[in-house]
This record gives structure tokens, C-alpha cells and sequence, in this order.
């Protein structure tokens, strides 16, 4: 019997995991300027730490996946951002929020998060190596496409409908 309870526990925290593992490691994210009434420009942090136990492996994996997993993280930033922070949130009360955790892995999807990035910065802002190699850090600036974002919130009925409120 404890057995079964011990193995009810650890799925429940392992599968915990993973939903949170949808959002973005860094959470940095800045406006830069708003393009037009749809389009921002954000700078975002994307971060990576390899999950390998010897430094070597970690240090190669990182230089083999590092930019493109911490450009990923960055983007994941961006829409977080979008959603959560800065002046104006999509996301602003406690009821939205609750109704956002049951889609939440369906927004910081990449082929998702690719339909909200409008442009990405080809250079980087800024590149540092973390705990002696095994991680990255980068800075790099992206433009998001707000009402594709609001056009799923709306679907999911997250956010009431511009419609609607008319």
C-alpha cells in the first residue's frame, strides 16, 4: 500500500514538471516600443543550462544546443511578457489567470509561440556563457504580433471577444 502511495506522489510531481515546464526558464522580457495598435517590439532573455552530469558533455551540449534552445526560452519570454507583465497584461485578473492554466501548455507551444513572432533579430544583443559553460544566456529582440495572441485568448475564452464588449 505505501508503495502505491509512493508511486502516486512522484507521478503527481514528476507530471507537475512538465506543466510548468510550457513556460520560459528566464521571464525577462522589455518593450522596446509598440510598432502599431498589434505589433510590439520586445527584447527578451532566453536562458539554457544543460541538464548533462559531466562538465565536458555539458559544455559540448551547450555549444551544440545552447543558442537555439535559449532563443527558444527568449521567445517564450516575449509571450509571457505579453500575457503577464509590463504595463498593460492580457492577463489581468485572478479569473483569467485560472482559465489561462488549462491552455497554459497550448501558448508557450513553439509551432504557437512561431504564429505570435512576427520577426526576429538575426544578431544578438548580447550572448554570456553561465556557470562556467554548462549554460547560456542571450539577449535578443523580437516583434509579436498581439492580436493573433488575443485572437487564441479570445477562442479559448479566456478574454471576452472585442465583439462583445461593443
Amino acid at each position: 500500500m505505501n508503495k502505491i502511495i509512493i508511486n502516486i506522489v512522484a507521478f503527481s510531481l514528476l507530471l507537475s514538471t512538465f506543466v510548468y515546464a510550457a513556460g520560459p526558464v528566464s521571464k525577462e522580457a522589455k518593450l522596446i516600443e509598440r510598432v502599431n495598435s498589434s505589433e510590439s517590439l520586445i527584447e527578451a532573455t532566453g536562458k539554457y543550462i544543460s541538464k548533462e552530469k559531466r562538465e565536458r558533455k555539458a559544455k559540448k551540449d551547450v555549444d551544440k544546443n545552447g543558442i537555439t534552445r535559449a532563443t527558444d526560452d527568449a521567445k517564450k519570454a516575449v509571450v509571457y511578457f505579453v500575457l503577464f507583465g509590463g504595463t498593460d497584461p492580457l492577463i489581468s485578473s485572478s479569473q483569467e489567470r485560472q482559465k489561462l492554466d488549462e491552455y497554459e501548455s497550448f501558448y508557450f507551444d513553439m509551432s504557437n509561440i512561431s504564429r505570435y513572432i512576427s520577426w526576429e533579430e538575426s544578431a544578438l544583443q548580447k550572448k554570456v556563457k553561465l556557470n562556467g559553460g554548462k549554460g547560456l544566456k542571450i539577449v535578443k529582440r523580437f516583434k509579436i504580433n498581439k492580436a493573433i495572441l488575443m485572437k487564441d485568448l479570445e477562442n479559448h475564452n479566456i478574454l471576452e471577444a472585442r465583439e462583445d464588449l461593443a
